[in-house]
């Protein structure tokens, strides 16, 4: 009977663990051809790991890779110089960031709503103003959530210490997003 008994509660808990992980299944989205959740070796040879470094607003965990030099011209668009994935340690993408410095605000604001519209329509989201003053940069800020959790934050943010604009675009996953989050609470 205790053997039963057993047997019926752990077959209980199985279901219980494969209903939940169904249930919460990872999602990944794509933005700018790269899809979150899936390995960086699915897009970049295993050298491009070399590159990686700690990323540096978070308290560790994840790792930022810069792929501007290994797009090809008709794989960058004219609004962003930089491009960059941040990683895991199991190098799954869990960030695509895009970057460019514009000479103004008022260029960057005018380049973001362009882009605010645009990715709207492609992840059927709501924008809402997000703006912030950091200790080092103040962000006039756009962002939404995605049907599977992801954040997509378009910025312009403008360096208090050399006087500069610069437009930030990224999608994060819930977990990169929480390791984010962790360290602007935590502070600089």
């Amino acid at each position: 009977m205790i053997k039963n008994l057993n047997l019926g509660k752990s077959l209980i808990y199985i279901f219980v663990l494969c209903a939940s992980v169904g249930l919460n299944q990872l999602r990944s989205e794509e933005f700018f051809g790269y899809e979150t959740y899936e390995p960086i070796t699915n897009y970049f040879p295993l050298r491009i790991l070399r590159e990686k470094y700690d990323h540096t607003e978070t308290l560790g965990g994840f790792y930022t890779v810069d792929i501007t030099n290994f797009l090809k011209r008709n794989q960058k668009s004219p609004y962003f110089e930089t491009y960059e994935l941040s990683i895991d340690n199991n190098n799954y993408i869990h960030e695509v960031v895009l970057r460019k410095e514009y000479k103004t605000m008022e260029t960057c604001q005018k380049i973001s709503n362009t882009l605010v519209n645009k990715l709207s329509e492609k992840y059927n989201v709501t924008f809402i103003n997000a703006d912030d003053t950091y200790p080092q940069f103040k962000s006039q800020r756009r962002e939404a959530n995605t049907k599977y959790n992801h954040r997509i934050s378009i910025n312009c943010n403008y360096y208090f210490a050399n006087d500069s604009v610069e437009m930030w675009s990224f999608i994060a996953t819930p977990e990169v997003d929480e390791a984010i989050t962790q360290f602007y609470e935590k502070g600089f």
